[in-house]
């Protein structure tokens, strides 16, 4: 049984902005619905449902919402931002228990994997319906086409919805482009906060650290 940071589940519901490493085209996306209440551009045909294209990768709002800058972008008060962190910490420390039951599964386990998943995504949903009352019409709107914004790099790296909004090739071209240079540069980024993390480790640690990567690369005890 994957453990579940492997499960194309609420991973990225929980964890928050894990899913910026998705910058990369060769990520795949996780089956979520589309945020709800955004639309698609009007020069656009709609894009595609999830029961037209299963997989689409919607970015729940609320997960971007832990971001400073973005928390700044949308002018929260203070006090806005207090609540945000209560709310979210309690939201994070109500699935831990069945984020560690589900990566204490075994293989065969599914649906017992597929209840506790159940389970937090009902938790998620209120945990989401809190948001959006703490927040201002207009805050959540802008919050909400933000997050349809951020799934755009994943969703144009799927051939059904490109198929379904029908790119043109020069448009795939392009794309394609786009994608490779966010995932140089999204490679660059890595690199410089592996190094300062590095730097903050005294040099035992890091051995320690280079023994653990080198167990699990081999598919040994992590």
């Amino acid at each position: 049984m994957p453990r579940l940071s492997q499960w194309p589940v609420l991973t990225l519901l929980v964890i928050g902005l894990g899913w910026s490493a998705t910058a990369s085209a060769q990520v795949r996306p996780a089956p979520n619905p589309p945020p709800p209440g955004v639309a698609a551009p009007s020069t656009s045909p709609a894009p595609a449902t999830a029961a037209e294209a299963p997989g689409y990768p919607s970015v729940p709002p609320t997960s971007l919402l832990s971001m400073s800058s973005l928390q700044d972008e949308l002018r929260m008060t203070a006090a806005q931002k207090q609540q945000f962190r209560t709310m979210n910490d309690r939201f994070n420390q109500a699935n831990q228990p069945d984020m560690a039951a589900a990566n204490q599964l075994q293989e065969g386990q599914e649906a017992k994997f597929n209840e506790l998943n159940q389970r937090m995504f009902q938790r998620f949903r209120i945990f989401e319906g809190q948001v959006q009352q703490l927040l201002q019409p207009s805050q959540w709107a802008q919050l909400q086409q933000i997050a349809f914004r951020m799934s755009v790099t994943q969703a144009l790296s799927i051939p059904q919805i490109e198929e379904r909004i029908r790119l043109t090739p020069e448009q795939k071209q392009r794309v394609q482009q786009i994608h490779a240079a966010a995932a140089d540069k999204f490679f660059q980024v890595q690199r410089q906060v592996a190094d300062q993390l590095l730097q903050s480790l005294t040099p035992p640690q890091q051995q320690v650290l280079q023994s653990l990567n080198a167990q699990a690369a081999q598919g040994g005890p992590r």
